[in-house]
């Protein structure tokens, strides 16, 4: 199998993070119409508890940086090195 095709059957378990089967079917939840997959059937019992805390959780690594970026510099903009 090659990585292209191994990864499109893979999703990360938005609860811990874990990659998890897109083909576990039994393993999957639909919130407002997106479906989430998980590792094992506890993280998806636990995602059903409260969807809204784990599908806001995930968020792109360029958003993070943004995010702290803002935090560090109350929002003004940064002076620059030169």
């Amino acid at each position: 199998m090659s990585n292209a095709t191994h990864r499109s059957t893979e999703a990360v378990d938005p609860v811990c993070g874990m990659r998890a089967d897109r083909s576990g079917a039994p393993l999957a939840f639909d919130a407002r119409g997106k479906v989430y997959y998980f590792c094992s059937s506890m993280c998806r019992d636990e995602f059903q508890k409260d969807p809204e805390r784990y599908a806001a959780k995930r968020k792109s690594w360029w958003s993070r940086y943004l995010a702290r970026v803002r935090k560090t510099t109350d929002g003004k903009p940064m002076n620059c090195c030169h």
